[in-house]
């Protein structure tokens, strides 16, 4: 059985993309489907930069502009996540032949491809070796109107649209857009609500995703929510008084 190809796609940069794409992708390890980051930005390389493999050997540059196998760029990264990183020693090189590289790949495992932000020529080229997208936005009218652009090229290319993910809210903050607001605008479900959160900005500065630092935090049990409702299954979040002293031993260390 070949796992899906699922791009995490968005408007403009800034709005948490590839923080989004390397937790899901340990949720998605969490229910014990096997999950490969491909990081496809290969201008930011942001994936890469995280989990601090931005100068490997073996990466998706090599692949597209050599012709190796894209199974031998993949690393097993100490939090368990296996990624295809990108480099950030390298030019970019063209986008073209990574439709053809995925479509005769025959792997059980799932790939979430992090995408470059926007609707330029690379944008559009990543999106068309998807098979479906999931769009990240912040609740604000301008990430949801570059969403909007992302989510109308992918409906012109016939490209499945999974859902809308809301990063970096916060309660602080007055005059944020709601749940309910974002999802009527794309006229898509909305798969979770990504809160602003001291650990992720932790679990950035130390390479690893948030998943990783405290699997039952708040924005943990999220991503593993909206991991469920992507592979369909039921899921019911409990949080034990012992997990609830563990997340908030966590955020005081």
């Amino acid at each position: 059985m070949k796992g899906r190809i699922i791009g995490i796609v968005s408007g403009k940069g800034g709005v948490g993309k590839t923080t989004v794409a390397l937790n899901l992708a340990m949720a998605l390890n969490d229910f014990g489907k096997s999950t490969i980051v491909v990081d496809a930005d290969l201008t930011m390389c942001g994936a890469s930069l995280q989990l601090g493999l931005y100068n490997s050997q073996l990466n998706l540059n090599e692949a597209l502009i050599n012709d190796i196998n894209i199974l031998d760029t993949i690393y097993i990264h100490k939090s368990g996540i296996k990624i295809i990183p990108s480099s950030f020693f390298i030019e970019p090189s063209s986008y073209i032949s990574l439709s053809k590289i995925f479509s005769n790949l025959e792997i059980e495992d799932n790939l979430l491809i992090d995408s470059p932000p926007g609707v330029d020529e690379n944008a559009v080229e990543v999106l068309k070796a998807c098979e479906e997208v999931i769009i990240v936005v912040t609740p604000d009218i301008q990430s949801v109107s570059s969403g909007l652009k992302v989510s109308n090229l992918a409906e012109n290319l016939g490209i499945k649209q999974t859902g809308v993910i809301v990063n970096k809210y916060s309660k602080n903050i007055k005059n944020q857009l709601t749940a309910n607001e974002i999802g009527e605008v794309f006229g898509l479900p909305v798969l979770g609500v990504i809160e602003e959160d001291e650990l992720i900005r932790k679990s950035v500065n130390e390479r690893v995703p948030a998943f990783y630092l405290n699997p039952n935090s708040k924005n943990s049990l999220t991503f593993k929510e909206i991991a469920a409702k992507i592979l369909e299954i039921p899921y019911e979040r409990k949080v034990s008084i012992f997990d609830k002293f563990i997340s908030l031993f966590t955020k005081l260390s």
